[in-house]
């Protein structure tokens, strides 16, 4: 079984739709948690809760279950059998993936967004306020708590798609995936070179893990 961890605002929905198309429509899709609009305490008790009983559940209801894909902590599938399932999922650039997250909360924002995107939104937060609030600090690190980044079969870089999705075809999935461009958008959010170092090293977890990913990628490519 592949679990895919989206990761926000890493080309999660292009993955969806290529692996949907992949798998033919057979993907369970996990976008109900909404880790980030929760606190430390009641994401990590949900996550570790739902792990407990989550083969089950699985097994009771998914039978066929062969691909789980959506925002979650993916230490809610950690105690399903190692030799069953290959953790996935995609990273970006701390600082791009940040901007982006932001500008995407802000022009999607309704009356129906989530508890955090309307505070950022209704209080006028500007990009620093985003990038150097606690609930946005290490977006990567609040997903992966509790869960190496060593567990992880693959992790792709949305700075090479195209190559590592190739890569995943061939190497893991032994099926044919069609490339998707939903919501990659080209729009460039250019900050201030300043800001960019601070993001950086507010940031120093993410960055970390994503260097971590970078060096996964190398070995992989080369290997």
């Amino acid at each position: 079984m592949i679990i895919s961890v989206h990761l926000p605002k890493t080309a999660g929905t292009s993955f969806f739709d290529a692996l949907n198309k992949a798998f033919n429509g057979e993907v369970l899709r996990d976008y109900q948690d909404f880790p980030l609009h929760k606190t430390i305490h009641d994401r990590t008790h949900k996550a570790f809760s739902d792990a407990l009983f989550m083969e089950d559940v699985l097994n009771d209801k998914h039978a066929e279950v062969r691909c789980i894909h959506g925002h979650f902590m993916p230490v809610k599938y950690a105690l399903l059998p190692e030799h069953k399932t290959d953790f996935i999922t995609w990273m970006r650039h701390p600082v791009n993936r940040l901007v982006s997250h932001y500008h995407h909360w802000v022009n999607t924002y309704n009356e129906h967004s989530p508890s955090l995107q309307k505070r950022v939104v209704e209080e006028n937060w500007t990009l620093d306020d985003f990038a150097c609030s606690l609930e946005m600090k290490n977006v990567y690190a609040q997903f992966l708590f509790s869960f190496p980044i060593t567990r992880f079969k693959f992790i792709g870089i949305t700075e090479h798609y195209s190559q590592d999705l190739n890569w995943l075809r061939e190497n893991l999935l032994g099926q044919h995936i069609q490339e998707s461009q939903l919501n990659r958008r080209k729009t460039d959010y250019s900050i201030d070179p300043k800001l960019k170092d601070e993001i950086e090293t507010f940031h120093i977890e993410d960055m970390d893990l994503y260097e971590h990913a970078l060096k996964m990628r190398e070995k992989r490519v080369w290997v």
